[in-house]
């Protein structure tokens, strides 16, 4: 027997056994409420590095924007803005600072907000302003990945992004770096 087909079969015999995978997730079975979904939610999301508030109706949270962000670009989905495409040069998207995006849904597990194209014009705009804020209703905030995964439609989308926070990397120097590959700060508005 050859040395390579030793260490093979040492490797084989040695190899730990499989073990099957839980049913249930824990934050699942943990979760009793609605309340106590949105606190986990709000909890990791700010834990990623987002702000957030907290609004009565949609119409609260667009007046609340419109007197504390200058000129917000809206990218909803009722009402799009159809001024950026995907034919719109990048000097031209890099004008927005303010976007804001409204979230199909959000997750307890890790404080993702799932947004996809069917919400924005162009697929750099939530990456390229400076400040993003998504609008989300607390009501579509699913316990964990597994169930956010259900919720996706594939056939209806051709890009969407989970995002729990501002784009933030530590890679150069170990300096904790904000923007890198998205917005600089992340709001949320769960109304």
């Amino acid at each position: 027997m050859t040395d390579r087909k030793k260490i093979l079969e040492r490797i084989w015999q040695n190899k730990p056994k499989l073990k099957t995978l839980p049913c249930k997730l824990a934050v699942k079975e943990e979760m009793k409420s609605r309340e106590e979904l949105v606190a986990l939610f709000v909890e990791n999301l700010k834990r990623a590095g987002a702000q957030m508030n907290n609004f009565e109706s949609r119409n609260d949270a667009i007046r609340y924007i419109e007197n504390n962000f200058s000129s917000p670009f809206y990218s909803l989905k009722h009402g799009m803005n159809e001024r950026y495409r995907e034919s719109t040069p990048n000097e031209e998207l890099k004008k927005i600072d303010t976007a804001v995006i409204e979230g199909q849904f959000g997750v307890a597990e890790n404080g993702a907000v799932w947004i996809d194209d069917t919400n924005f014009s162009h697929r750099l705009i939530p990456f390229i302003a400076t400040q993003l804020i998504l609008l989300l209703d607390k009501r579509k905030i699913l316990s964990d990945m597994h169930e956010a995964y259900g919720e996706i439609a594939l056939c209806e989308t051709s890009f969407g992004v989970f995002i729990s926070g501002p784009s933030k990397t530590a890679d150069i120097e170990q300096n904790l770096v904000y923007g890198a590959h998205g917005s600089i700060k992340l709001f949320l508005c769960l109304i």
